[in-house]
C-alpha cells in the first residue's frame, strides 16, 4: 500500500513540473523565433522576445546603451549561432512558468570553430501564452530585472 501512495506522489510530482500541450506548441513556437531573430540578426524580433524588464532597463540607461546591447550585427556575441537546445528543467510558481535549456553557442572564426554551451531561460508569466527569454548572465544579475522571481537556483 505504501508504495502505491510513493509512486502516485511522484507521478503527481512530475506531472506538476510539465507543460500541456498548448504550453509546449507555444514555447517552441517563440523558441524558434526567438533563435531565428537572434542567430540572423533580425533586431525587431529579437528585442520583441526580450524581457520586458531588460528592455526598460537598458531604454533608462539611455539610447547608446540600448543601441548598443541591441546591434546584433555589431556586438561580436551575436556572431555565432546557437542551436541543439536542450532541455534542462522546468520551474513552475503559480502562473509564472520557467524554463532553462542549454544551447550550443558556435564561435566561428577563420582559424576554428569552438562549440560552447550556453543557458537560455525561457520565461512566461501568464500560465505559457506567451514567453520572452533571457541569456544566463542576465537571468542571474538580479539588478537587470529586480522584481523577477528566479525559479531557477543555480
Amino acid at each position: 500500500m505504501k508504495w502505491i501512495i510513493g509512486i502516485s506522489f511522484f507521478i503527481f510530482i512530475l506531472s506538476s513540473c510539465q507543460l500541456n500541450g498548448k504550453q509546449e506548441e507555444k514555447l517552441h513556437k517563440d523558441l524558434l523565433a526567438y533563435l531565428n531573430a537572434r542567430n540572423n540578426h533580425k533586431i525587431l524580433s529579437f528585442v520583441s522576445f526580450q524581457a520586458p524588464c531588460l528592455i526598460e532597463k537598458y531604454k533608462n540607461q539611455g539610447d547608446s546603451v540600448f543601441q548598443t546591447r541591441y546591434n546584433l550585427a555589431e556586438n561580436p556575441k551575436y556572431n555565432s549561432q546557437l542551436d541543439n537546445h536542450i532541455l534542462r528543467g522546468i520551474e513552475k510558481d503559480n502562473e509564472l512558468i520557467q524554463v532553462k535549456y542549454r544551447m550550443d553557442f558556435n564561435k566561428n572564426t577563420d582559424e576554428f570553430v569552438d562549440l560552447v554551451n550556453v543557458f537560455i531561460y525561457a520565461i512566461s508569466t501568464n500560465k505559457g501564452e506567451s514567453w520572452y527569454f533571457m541569456e544566463e548572465e542576465e537571468y542571474n544579475d538580479k539588478s537587470l530585472c529586480p522584481d523577477l522571481k528566479r525559479l531557477f537556483k543555480d
